[in-house]
């Protein structure tokens, strides 16, 4: 059933192994949740990560964010897509939606274009 959500957290840059390719980077984390097997409509790797993942993880600018902190707040009224820039390089953010009309992965990517 389709809700507005409305969440506030932080995003921590995970960093790949040294070595590590993009998507060997995504398999690896999605295997660390015990996610293992790719389903044959994902096109990409990116696509079943971000799929797969989009409550542990963002994908922004070829870079992997870990969602820390996150909480799901009451429901609202108004669109909030809003992200900061932190000193010790995190990314605090607000993210409220109609869940039926857009998903997560899309507002954070809105939210991040202002940073």
């Amino acid at each position: 059933m389709s809700r507005t959500e409305h969440h506030i957290g932080k995003l921590i840059e995970v960093k790949p192994q040294e070595n590590e390719s993009s998507d060997d980077h995504m398999i690896r984390l999605l295997k660390e949740v015990g996610i293992l097997e790719r389903a044959t409509y994902y096109k990409t790797i990116k696509e079943w990560f971000e799929d797969e993942s989009y409550k542990k993880y963002v994908v922004h600018k070829e870079k992997i964010y870990k969602m820390v902190d996150d909480k799901d707040l009451a429901e609202t009224d108004d669109d909030i897509a809003l992200a900061s820039l932190n000193e010790d390089g995190s990314i605090s953010y607000q993210l409220k939606w109609y869940n039926g009309g857009a998903s997560m992965n899309e507002m954070f990517e809105e939210a991040l274009k202002s940073i």
